[in-house]
C-alpha cells in the first residue's frame, strides 16, 4: 500500500515538473487616448461609407499622433495639439479647415487646453486668422500671463508666439446651408433647455 502510494505521488510529481508556465502579464500602459470627432448632427442618411472612412481615417491618423508622442515619454499637453492639429487642418471637423462659418460668412475658432496637474490653462476665443487655435491655446498657457485670449487680441498674441496664421487658400469656401433661427432650436430642444431669455441670433448648425 506505501509503496503504491509513492508511484502516484511520483506520478504526479513527474506532471508538475513539465507544466508549462503561465503567460506574462500584459504590459501596464500608464496613460490612455480619448479622442472626440466633435459635436453635430450627422445623420445616417447623409453619411456615406466613403465619408465615414475619410472620418475613421483622420481620427485614426490624430490617435497615431497623440500616441506617438507619449510613446516617446512626451508630455499629454504636447500629445493633444498633435492630435487636435490633424482635426484643425482636416475639411471633416467643424474646426479649423472645416469650421462653419458664421452668419457674417466669417470663421471665428475656438481652443482650449489645461494641465491638471499644474493646474494652468490656456484659451482662445473668437480667432479668425489663426491656423491652429490649439497652438495658440497652448502659447497662451505655456506663457503664464494670461489664461484666455479672444478676437484680435489673441491674434496679436499670436503674433509675438511665432503662432502661424492660415493662408486665405486653406479657408474652404463653404456656403452655409443650414441657418437656424435660435427660436427654432430652442423649440426642437425645449425638454432640455430651460429658457430664460430670447436671444435674438442666428445659430449656424453644420449637418
Amino acid at each position: 500500500m506505501i509503496a503504491h502510494t509513492a508511484v502516484v505521488a511520483l506520478a504526479f510529481a513527474g506532471c508538475t515538473e513539465h507544466r508549462e508556465p503561465p503567460p506574462p502579464d500584459p504590459p501596464h500602459m500608464a496613460w490612455g487616448l480619448v479622442l472626440h470627432g466633435g459635436a453635430g448632427v450627422i445623420t445616417r442618411a447623409k453619411l456615406t461609407p466613403e465619408h465615414e472612412a475619410a472620418i475613421r481615417a483622420d481620427l485614426e491618423r490624430a490617435l497615431r499622433a497623440a500616441y506617438a508622442v507619449l510613446a516617446r515619454g512626451g508630455s499629454s499637453t504636447d500629445a493633444v495639439p498633435a492630435a487636435i492639429t490633424i482635426l484643425e487642418d482636416s475639411p471633416l471637423f467643424n474646426a479649423g479647415k472645416g469650421a462653419v462659418f458664421t452668419h457674417d460668412g466669417i470663421n471665428e475658432l475656438d481652443a482650449a487646453i489645461m494641465n491638471g496637474r499644474a493646474h494652468t490653462a490656456g484659451a482662445v476665443a473668437g480667432v479668425r486668422t489663426i491656423k491652429n487655435p490649439i497652438l495658440l491655446a497652448k502659447a497662451v498657457m505655456d506663457g503664464g500671463r494670461y489664461v484666455m485670449l479672444a478676437g484680435s487680441g489673441a491674434e496679436a498674441f499670436a503674433a509675438t508666439a511665432g503662432i502661424e496664421c492660415r493662408k486665405d487658400a486653406e479657408v474652404i469656401d463653404e456656403t452655409p446651408g443650414a441657418y437656424k433661427p435660435i427660436d427654432a432650436v430652442m423649440h426642437a430642444q425645449r425638454d432640455l433647455v430651460a429658457i430664460v431669455h430670447t436671444l435674438r441670433q442666428v445659430i449656424c448648425v453644420k449637418g
